[in-house]
């Protein structure tokens, strides 16, 4: 009658569950501890408090520091009053540290905030700091 299990068992049962978690796509950041990056760092246009800087144009170009061990970048772009409800732009792979507002997405005399997440394959950054901006009067 047998009364243990052998250590051969016990790698046997650990190498299937690998085998099982790399499949439903689990395993890279169980096996090797990854974690979602820390979140970018918006740089321009804007500042950190309302109503923010008016820009001079409908087409501005976003920029941010890039998060150490990111593969592309989700960003929104929120009209007053802010939040989920108004969020008039909201791309969700962007690659660089840099992207251009298309025409049409901003409107003239408006207040906007904008913020970003960083990815990788282990998910998700925090939401990153707010920049605030107005667009300029028509002209």
């Amino acid at each position: 009658m047998k009364t243990g299990v052998s250590v051969n068992e016990v790698i046997g049962v650990v190498l299937i569950c690998s085998v099982i978690t790399a499949t439903l796509g689990l395993f890279p950041s169980i096996a090797y501890g990854l974690a979602p990056p820390s979140p970018p760092t918006p740089t321009a246009p804007g500042s950190s408090s309302e109503p923010g800087q008016t820009i001079n144009t409908l087409t501005p170009t976003l920029q941010w520091s890039g998060a150490s061990g990111a593969d592309y970048y989700a960003l929104a772009i929120s009209k007053y009053p802010y939040g989920s409800g108004n969020i008039i732009y909201n791309p969700q792979q962007v690659y660089g540290t840099s992207h251009v507002v298309p025409s049409g997405t901003l409107v003239a005399s408006e207040r906007y905030r904008w913020n970003m997440q960083a990815h990788n394959s282990a998910g998700w950054s925090s939401v990153s700091n707010t920049l605030y901006f107005q667009t300029p009067p028509p002209t």
